[in-house]
């Protein structure tokens, strides 16, 4: 599958540019980095119960809502964000769509010599602590999977941000900083998700 590199992008480009992948079916993997602080709302979240608007506007976070289902969840340009736009007749559930592009995560992650795992429904594990979360959002024959990958955690931010705080399933989150040493080159990550997602089609 192909992988294509959109670099650095505003929060509300990135909007517009998920939902032109989808309505023009352009298969394959989008990958881009917010430029700025994000929280990324959920289709049905309420932006009074899931953020701390006082706290976002001084420290110049965005607030956008995706069309995708789930919780709110906060990137920053310390996070990749990836879109994968197939097919939705490739898979013969929702089940088995987020396993599959799951596990081209893990394979990517194992380009990089780490080791992680899929845990259902929707996350990636690195020594039992939480890398990348995704949603999906679909319609009759069309199916966009959309997740971060941490690179450098900020969990400071994030935690002030959300509110409440967000429940937490693992004990705790991690990123390529704290596993490796040090963030890769961006040229080398992207190598990883073109061989970790090869065999999608």
């Amino acid at each position: 599958m192909i992988v294509t590199d959109r670099g650095m992008i505003s929060p509300q480009e990135a909007l517009e540019l998920e939902e032109g992948l989808f309505s023009r079916k352009e298969y394959g993997v989008t990958i881009y980095t917010r430029d700025r602080a994000t929280v990324s709302l959920g289709r049905f979240n309420r932006t009074e119960e899931c953020v701390d608007v006082g706290f976002a506007e001084k420290n110049d976070i965005a607030i956008v809502r995706r069309k995708s289902g789930g919780s709110a969840i906060y990137s920053d340009p310390k996070q990749l964000v990836f879109s994968v736009v197939v097919p939705r007749s490739e898979f013969d559930s929702k089940i088995d769509s987020y396993e599959t592009i799951c596990n081209c995560l893990v394979n990517t992650l194992a380009h990089l010599n780490i080791k992680a795992e899929f845990k259902p429904r929707n996350d990636v594990l690195v020594n039992c602590k939480k890398i990348s979360g995704c949603a999906q959002y679909r319609n009759r024959d069309t199916l966009l999977h959309h997740g971060t990958l941490i690179l450098s955690l900020d969990q400071k931010m994030m935690d002030g941000v959300l509110r409440p705080v967000k429940e937490r399933k693992y004990p705790g989150m991690t990123s390529l900083e704290e596993i490796l040493g040090k963030v890769p080159e961006r040229k080398m990550i992207i190598v990883a998700f073109e061989k970790g997602f090869e065999d999608l089609r």
